[in-house]
């Protein structure tokens, strides 16, 4: 084999091992993104802020239960429209909030089965 055909060679063996080297480290930074992605993902999730900090979630929404009961006391009695539909708005927040707890729990529990 001549020197030209022999240094063409190993100039093909490290392109090759360059290609699959740039493979690797695109696959990885596929995967890291993949990852960062999912994780910024979950924490706008008000679900995983609920999960995490649940009694400090339940202690948020007591709050603005009453704030919101309270402007919409003096924003008008529940006669007038604005106080029929904050309350309408807080039976549904609440049926919400109830169904959300409920199925919280029953996961726990079949979890833990």
């Amino acid at each position: 084999m001549s020197d030209m055909s022999r240094d063409t060679e190993d100039l093909r063996i490290r392109k090759e091992k360059l290609e699959s080297e740039l493979q690797h480290i695109q696959s990885q930074l596929e995967s890291t993104l993949e990852e960062i992605r999912d994780d910024v993902t979950a924490r706008v999730n008000p679900l995983y802020w609920i999960k995490r900090y649940p009694l400090r979630a339940a202690g948020i929404a007591v709050v603005a239960g009453f704030m919101l009961a309270r402007s919409v006391r003096g924003s008008g009695g529940s006669d007038s429209f604005g106080g029929l539909l904050a309350s309408e708005l807080k039976r549904v927040a609440t049926q919400k909030a109830v169904g959300f707890v409920v199925n919280t729990i029953e996961k726990k529990l079949d979890s833990d089965k």
